[in-house]
């Protein structure tokens, strides 16, 4: 009997000593793991709107998971897509509409509209263009890939807002869908939008609304100056100060298909001859103001064409599993990265350019900052945006 018990208490000694540092190891090891396989599986319409997880001292995720609200399935497929062509006549009439609802347009007794054939397209056309100059900054423009119109004020914003994917950009620092005294966002959004439906912009599935307020316009607009950034105020010889009337909606804005947007996303590995050498990448934005539309800028805009085959979208966690492993590598020495987006687009890639032809693939876009030592600048760092590109439908890296 004593020998069994003592067998018996052998044998919980061996398995305790056998497990215990296995689980331990484990639980460090997979802090990161845990927080992922919580997406395990998750249809897109599952997925929560941000993502927070210490990886390691070096690579963090403190990201946004983009899925426009009209995403309502979970199935995607490749598209045909063409370049949107405006014919002359309704180049034109943009060109006429724009002029109508500048406000600089009545600041000025005379206009010199010029008239011109140039083109920005992949099959090398020359299609006419008209452009009006104001003044330095208030300009209105029409050709036959989009449309554009600025304003000073909209001009004075600049200094304080950084639109594209950037550490200094507007979705780090401004609020969204918050109020301003002039009037709602919601108002302002659905004037542009009949605005766009006027000028044959349609298929807008994904919009992002950032208020820019008094308080965060001068805090930014201070750290312009302290870089002699503020571009706006130096070459006009004015005060560097924002006042109630520059508080303004910026909107930005893409097409897509099925709730899926274009990619806004300036990728490097399509700057393949898509728009001379720009890269075909979804641009679209707008300035509302107490003076109503005071900026517009629409341009590389799409047509669907055809729509292939639907098939599931891969899960994020699917590619979460490969995409950190491979930035956790990058993440060594001084180097950090930091994931601050996450999104589901459409990737349009060139077929023909004679008949202005892209295959739109769906993708999934992890969007990280890396930062590096700069060279020669002891202390201080370079941090450049870096993109980890997936098929959602394959799961297979793209770049």
């Amino acid at each position: 009997m004593k020998l069994r018990l003592a067998f018996i208490c052998l044998f919980c000694i061996f398995i305790c000593t056998a497990c215990n540092p296995t689980e331990v190891e484990s639980q460090i090891f997979s802090e990161w793991e845990v927080e992922i396989a919580k997406l395990k599986d998750q249809a897109v319409t599952e997925l929560p709107d941000s993502l927070d997880v210490e990886i390691n001292d070096q690579f963090s995720i403190h990201a946004k998971i983009l899925i426009p609200e009209s995403k309502k399935n979970n199935d995607v497929a490749e598209l045909t897509v063409t370049r949107h062509v405006y014919t002359e006549q309704e180049t034109e009439r943009n060109f006429q509409k724009l002029l109508e609802i500048s406000p600089d347009t009545q600041k000025y007794t005379e206009q010199h509209i010029e008239e011109d054939m140039w083109t920005d397209m992949e099959d090398g056309i020359n299609r006419k263009s008209y452009r009006v100059e104001f003044g330095m900054y208030s300009i209105v423009d029409a050709d036959a890939s989009g449309l554009f119109f600025a304003t000073d004020q909209s001009a004075r914003l600049e200094d304080a807002v950084i639109t594209q994917f950037d550490h200094a950009g507007v979705q780090f620092h401004y609020a969204q869908k918050q109020e301003l005294d002039f009037g709602t966002w919601e108002d302002a959004w659905e004037e542009t939008l009949h605005l766009l439906d006027d000028m044959d912009v349609n298929s807008v599935v994904d919009m992002q609304c950032y208020t820019l307020n008094l308080e965060t316009l001068q805090k930014e607009l201070a750290d312009s100056c302290t870089q002699n950034s503020d571009f706006y105020f130096i070459n006009t010889g004015q005060k560097a100060k924002y006042t109630k009337e520059d508080e303004a909606y910026l909107f930005q804005f893409q097409q897509g298909y099925d709730g899926i947007p274009l990619c806004r996303y300036q990728l490097a590995d399509t700057l393949k001859k898509q728009n001379l050498g720009y890269g075909l990448y979804a641009d679209c934005s707008a300035y509302y103001s107490s003076q109503g539309l005071i900026s517009l800028w629409a341009g590389n805009l799409m047509d669907v064409q055809q729509a292939g085959e639907l098939h599931p979208i891969v899960p994020l966690s699917d590619i979460l599993d490969k995409s950190i492993p491979t930035l956790s590598q990058m993440a060594s020495g001084e180097t950090t990265i930091e994931i601050k987006e996450i999104s589901l687009c459409y990737v349009p890639v060139l077929q023909n350019a004679t008949d202005l032809e892209f295959r739109a693939v769906p993708v999934w876009v992890i969007a990280y900052f890396q930062s590096n030592p700069f060279l020669g600048e002891e202390g201080t760092l370079l941090t450049t945006d870096q993109y980890d590109v997936f098929d959602a439908i394959t799961g297979e890296r793209m770049y």
